[in-house]
């Protein structure tokens, strides 16, 4: 698939820098930065799809799991440890 794109003249001054700093071609730069544009939206989708999944989880069933016992959880195991995973337990929204 084929697509032109205009570049503005200060866009068009940096690529061309960047491409002489680097040793690529302007083309294959462009290539890189589109490709590492759309996997960084790409997961910025599933990222957002998956906290409105927990989200509407935490809203159906009001369990969560306190801030407190989820940091000396992952403190713990920063330290080596193995401890239990932390209990969730109904909130007030």
């Amino acid at each position: 698939m084929t697509n032109s794109q205009h570049l503005d003249d200060d866009l068009a001054i940096r690529v061309a820098r960047a491409e002489t700093h680097d040793g690529q071609t302007q083309h294959d730069l462009m290539l890189e930065v589109v490709s590492h544009d759309i996997k960084q939206s790409e997961r910025d989708r599933r990222f957002q799809g998956l906290a409105e999944q927990r989200w509407t989880r935490l809203v159906e069933t009001g369990m969560s799991i306190a801030w407190d016992d989820a940091k000396a959880w992952l403190l713990a195991r920063a330290e080596g440890e193995n401890p239990p995973p932390p209990v969730p337990r109904r909130i007030s929204l």
